[in-house]
């Protein structure tokens, strides 16, 4: 491939990298500062943009995938920036990753604020002699959903922390990031996983103690803002809750996860058509995830739309035709509608995934008692009572059913 700018390095994602993440990853830099309405300069905002138009189309990135594969070299230099903020040393693969890359303890853009730099010269099988020599190697990475951020590979304190949170580990994984918290207040992506170390081990108060910290860090990263209204909302305080995350939408309108939140916010304060507005959002963004699907057809359904219901149930069901849930609720919606057949053929799927449920047979056994198959009907009946031993409401409704049945 003839010399010229690498669009991947350019918006710092992966080559292998979704349609979506590419998107994001554009929108973000240039919130970041890429922009020149924002104080970014005019020939980064037009490299970001070519990346962008390239990458986004499907036949051009292809034609440049195949390009950019030929007798493509190995880095031979890696920069080392000085945040002027901070005085620590990052590492940066080139000067087009300098341009939108940001310190990795204090957040400080090291292109916009013309941090110094040196150029630091690497075999060819740099990454091995690297590795090999005991060298962190310093990588682009994203700190949380609002930024970019650098971090060592090698030993790194915080890298360690999410292995022991990813195993379970929470009291050593809190004991870590405790410890790189004292040694660097203000570190964000501690202070965020601290918080969800501590939400994990359903310390909700602690958690949003360390989420506000993040807030005050880098007031407009939006994971942070997303993270604390999710834990206000576990514990009930929903005013503050929708605050946080519509503060998270506001910075990054992309944010699944906070929007989903905040249609469960909407959905818990009765306030369905709001809720409608979040998920119509959210869906396009995730398309191919069936809980937003059955998320939105929940709130259909109990706005009383059977007909848009139907059809978000039936796209979950298609993206994956073993959520349980989905084909519960379906059911569901059949029987309210008196199609028994077709609720009795979502059941059934429901129960192969499932046996112990009680409700479920309660509901199967009704509507073979309302088809005329008695003998069916008493069998569910007497599968949902030996289920049902701890719920003595429904108990005396299948034993009074039995007793009309003769069962």
């Amino acid at each position: 491939m003839a010399e010229g700018p690498d669009y991947y390095e350019i918006l710092q994602v992966h080559p292998k990298a979704s349609a979506l993440m590419i998107k994001k990853a554009y929108r973000t830099l240039l919130l970041a500062g890429g922009h020149p309405d924002l104080g970014g300069n005019p020939i980064e905002t037009q490299l970001l943009t070519e990346a962008y138009e390239v990458l986004s189309n499907p036949d051009r990135r292809m034609a440049y995938d195949r390009r950019r594969s030929v007798g493509r070299p190995a880095p031979t230099t890696i920069i080392v920036s000085i945040c002027p903020h901070c005085g620590v040393f990052n590492r940066v693969r080139s000067e087009t990753k300098l341009l939108v890359a940001r310190c990795g303890k204090c957040g400080q853009g090291l292109g916009k604020a013309k941090a110094p730099t040196m150029p630091l010269k690497l075999d060819r099988k740099w990454p091995w002699k690297w590795i090999l020599g005991g060298v962190s190697v310093m990588v682009l990475g994203l700190a949380g959903a609002g930024g970019y951020a650098l971090w060592t590979a090698e030993r790194d304190p915080l890298a360690e922390a999410i292995a022991l949170e990813d195993r379970g580990q929470l009291s050593s994984a809190a004991e870590r990031l405790q410890a790189l918290i004292a040694t660097q207040p203000r570190h964000l992506a501690a202070h965020q996983h601290l918080g969800q170390v501590y939400e994990a081990q359903k310390n909700l108060e602690a958690a949003i103690a360390e989420y506000r910290t993040a807030v005050d860090i880098s007031p407009t990263t939006p994971k942070s803002h997303y993270l604390l209204g999710r834990a206000l909302l576990r514990q009930g305080r929903y005013q503050e809750a929708e605050k946080a995350l519509r503060t998270a939408t506001d910075y990054d309108g992309q944010d699944v996860g906070a929007l989903v939140t905040l249609g469960k916010l909407l959905v818990k304060t009765d306030r369905l058509d709001e809720a409608v507005k979040v998920y119509r959002q959210a869906v396009p963004l995730d398309a191919r995830n069936s809980d937003l699907h059955y998320n939105l057809a929940m709130v259909y359904q109990l706005r009383g739309e059977s007909g848009e219901a139907e059809r978000e149930h039936r796209e979950a069901l298609a993206i994956d035709p073993r959520h349980r849930e989905a084909l519960v609720n379906l059911g569901k919606l059949y029987q309210d509608r008196g199609a028994f057949q077709e609720a009795l053929s979502q059941f059934r799927e429901a129960v192969t995934l499932r046996y112990e449920d009680p409700d479920l047979h309660f509901r199967m056994a009704e509507l073979y008692r309302q088809s005329g198959n008695a003998a069916q009907a008493i069998r569910e009946f007497q599968v949902a009572q030996g289920q049902a031993k701890t719920n003595p409401i429904l108990r005396d409704r299948i034993d009074r059913a039995l007793k009309a049945l003769g069962g």
